[in-house]
C-alpha cells in the first residue's frame, strides 16, 4: 500500500508555509526573512520588499509556539 508509511501523508490540512517557503518565494535567505519579520537592520529595501510580497502570496504568519 502506497501512502500508509506516514511520511508525507495527506490528513487533508494545509501545510503552513514557514520562513523556509517564504525565502524559496522572495529568493532570498531564511536569515533576510527573519531579518525582515523582526524588525531588523540590514536588509535592502529590494529584499525587504520581496519579502513582504512573499509572506503575503504564501500566507506566513509567525507560530506563537515556536517563538517561544
Amino acid at each position: 500500500m502506497e501512502g500508509t508509511g506516514g511520511h508525507g501523508a495527506d490528513d487533508g490540512r494545509a501545510k503552513r508555509p514557514t520562513i523556509r517557503d517564504v525565502a524559496a518565494v522572495a529568493g532570498v535567505s531564511r536569515g533576510t526573512v527573519s531579518r525582515v519579520i523582526n524588525g531588523g537592520h540590514w536588509v535592502s529595501p529590494d529584499a525587504r520588499t520581496a519579502v513582504e510580497e512573499a509572506i503575503r502570496t504564501t500566507g506566513y504568519r509567525a507560530n506563537p509556539h515556536a517563538r517561544s
